[in-house]
């Protein structure tokens, strides 16, 4: 099966990740072509959108392929009905059209635009990371197949690690403290998240650390970090700790997550539902429902034998590389689409 993916990244080759996990698929016979096409670069260099779509009908129709992979979408790279179907048109025969939305939406903070709905509904099949209201927008929006599929860790992590027998901190947070765009109405799990920083730094003190995006004035604040980054840093910790935004959208969980998992660092998250059949407690990941739990949950493990913790972050990466790779991710979508009439 021949794969063109609109690919949505800031510049042509960023999304290493996918394009390995991706590679992994043609080794394995599951692909026998790709064909990426960045469009948000393409979009910015010519500042005009029916330009970018015109160039990418023309890409379409020089490589044919069997399978259109979109990935997010936005109100200014919208793909209408009357695109959709001239694409169609210059094929002898209709590929099969995927949307893959790796982001949640609220109603008035961070809206889902129309657009994104309407085409959509045109696809074969839509992919989401969250499978509760979100997923019902989608079918009453007209999706005929939307699939649920949570984040996956970036195929870029999960390296061969020794686990080092001292750390730099007992236990770290990487998140960023996002401001909202409407006034009075912070991001959900923004105030969660200061909670926690603060308690677990009047706690552990210099042993604790917090990564990421507008923490200046908070103690334990390091800055940000570049998102390849993220395993190195987690390493350096015996513990890590995340409360998702969303945190009470069914089934949701950022790529933090996986991640954080996939690193061999034991990971303390807040129990979101759904999230809680994907993962077992105690097991693979430490489940708490507020911050005091959290901070025992977190001095309980820290009183383990450091042996003992890098057996519990072991095995939870050992579960995540074969459950939640992004190259298994792939995988499922595509082998779904074997199961399509799109005649």
């Amino acid at each position: 099966m021949r794969l063109f993916y609109l690919i949505n990244e800031p510049f042509d080759g960023y999304q290493t990740g996918y394009r390995k996990a991706l590679s992994e698929l043609i080794k394995e016979g599951v692909l026998s072509d790709i064909n990426y096409y960045s469009f948000l670069p393409k979009f910015h260099d010519n500042q005009n959108w029916q330009t970018t779509i015109s160039d990418i009908k023309t890409k379409i129709k020089l490589f044919y392929p069997d399978i259109i992979l979109v990935a997010h979408l936005n109100k200014k790279t919208p793909i209408s009905r009357s695109d959709y179907e001239e694409i169609n048109s210059i094929l002898n025969k209709k590929p099969i059209w995927i949307y893959d939305e790796r982001d949640v939406y609220g109603y008035l903070r961070k809206p889902l635009p129309k657009s994104i709905l309407n085409f959509a509904a045109n696809c074969d099949l839509v992919t989401l990371v969250t499978n509760g209201k979100m997923m019902k927008r989608f079918k009453d929006a007209g999706a005929k197949n939307v699939l649920y599929l949570p984040h996956a860790f970036d195929a870029n992590f999960g390296t061969e690690w020794n686990p080092s027998k001292k750390r730099k901190y007992d236990i770290i947070m990487i998140a960023n403290r996002s401001r909202s765009r409407i006034p009075f109405k912070s991001m959900p799990g923004v105030k969660e998240r200061e909670e926690l920083v603060r308690k677990f730094a009047a706690i552990f003190g210099e042993k604790f650390a917090v990564f990421g995006k507008g923490w200046d004035g908070f103690l334990g604040n390091k800055g940000p970090i570049n998102f390849f980054e993220q395993e190195k840093v987690l390493r350096q910790s015996w513990l890590s700790i995340g409360w998702d935004h969303f945190y009470k959208l069914e089934g949701y969980y950022s790529d933090r997550l996986p991640i954080a998992l996939v690193s061999g660092v034991p990971h303390l998250t807040y129990r979101t539902p759904g999230v809680d059949t994907l993962f077992q407690d105690k097991k693979h990941i430490y489940f708490f429902e507020n911050v005091e739990q959290a901070v025992n949950i977190a001095k309980e493990l820290l009183s383990k034998d450091k042996n003992e913790l890098n057996k519990i972050g072991q095995t939870a990466s050992e579960f995540v590389k074969n459950n939640f790779s992004e190259c298994k991710r792939l995988k499922k979508m595509i082998e779904f689409t074997k199961g399509i009439n799109n005649d």
